[in-house]
Order: C-alpha cells, then structure tokens, then sequence
C-alpha cells in the first residue's frame, strides 16, 4: 500500500513538463492528469491536482498509456490496482451472502472488470480558507475503497449531515457508491 503511495507522491514532485503530457481537462478521456484549482463552481474554487488511470482486469494492455516516471510507476500502480480490485470483489461476495444473494451477485457486468484509479495531490494552498480540496459529490460506482493519506478534510454524508471521517492507520476506507445504494434499496 504505501509503495503506491510514495510513487505517486514522486509523480506529483515532478517537474510540470514531465506530467504535461498527460494533463487533458476532457472529463471523457480515461487516463489523465487535471488540476482542479482552474474549476469554479457556485463561488467555490478547488484545491487538487489529480491523476485518473483506468485499468481493465485482466490488465492486458491497458496501463500502456499510463506514466513511466517515476521509475516503476506502472508495475508498482498495476499491482496495486489487481489487488485492490481483488479486495473489493471479496467484499462484494461477503455483502451478498449477507443479504441473502448469491456470492457471485456482483460478479460479470454488473461488478464490471474494470477498475478506475483516482490519486489526489492537494498542494500547499496559499490562501485555504478560499479553497476546498474536492466538491461534495457521488461516486457511481458499487464501492470505493479509499487508501488516506496525512491530508485531513475525509468528510461523508451520514444522516443528511457531513460527519469527519477519521481513517485508521495503513486501512482502506471503505464506502458505498450510487449503484450498490440503489441496488441496496431495491
């Protein structure tokens, strides 16, 4: 887990030119580097730079288009990411059999195959009480398993409130997406 960590970290540190060419502000592209401090939504401005790669299990060629600095960065990530879908498949079955369902339940289309990395750097601020990291927001997904890092502000929605969420050393947090809470009502 915290090799990931430290390799993204260096992606970050990087010199602007070497992440440039992944940077894309077209939300439909798959692999890409973003900033979020250019958005501005209802008077809010975001603080984040982010790097979203998409991974198809089984991976194939599909980390091809994924950076090669710094050195590793696709093998350290790739495993990183078999594993962690891995994890989240086992919770899957485990919700299932908890709710009477067959273990395989999100299993094929419905757990898709593919997994989608969000890493998320929020640089020193100059003025953070103008800023927020990122938007309140959904994820679409059946689960996100978030790895923390020292950065504060993990916040949920609980009871129609936002609630602190204080993450345990070196654990996933782990949390419902839209499609598993629909599916959950239902």
């Amino acid at each position: 887990m915290r090799d990931v960590a430290a390799l993204c970290h260096e992606f970050f540190a990087l010199p602007e030119a070497d992440k440039a060419a992944f940077y894309s502000e077209d939300n439909d592209k798959t692999n890409r580097y973003f900033s979020g401090s250019t958005y501005e939504t209802g008077g809010d401005k975001y603080w984040i730079d982010c790097l979203r790669l998409g991974c198809t299990i089984p991976v194939g060629s599909s980390t091809r288009d994924w950076p090669d600095k710094p050195n590793n960065f696709r093998q350290v990530v790739e495993k990183f990411a078999v594993q962690t879908r891995s994890m989240g498949m086992e919770l899957l079955r485990l919700l299932a059999e908890g709710m009477g369902l067959r273990t395989d339940y999100f299993d094929g289309d419905l757990g898709g195959t593919d997994v989608i990395l969000g890493i998320n750097h929020y640089p020193a601020c100059p003025d953070p009480t103008t800023m927020i990291g990122l938007p309140p927001h959904c994820d679409r997904n059946l689960l996100t398993l978030l790895l923390p890092n020292k950065v504060p502000g993990l916040q949920l929605l609980h009871n129609g409130e936002c609630v602190h969420v204080e993450p345990l050393p070196n654990a996933f947090v782990v949390h419902t997406g839209l499609t598993l809470e629909v599916l959950l009502l239902y």
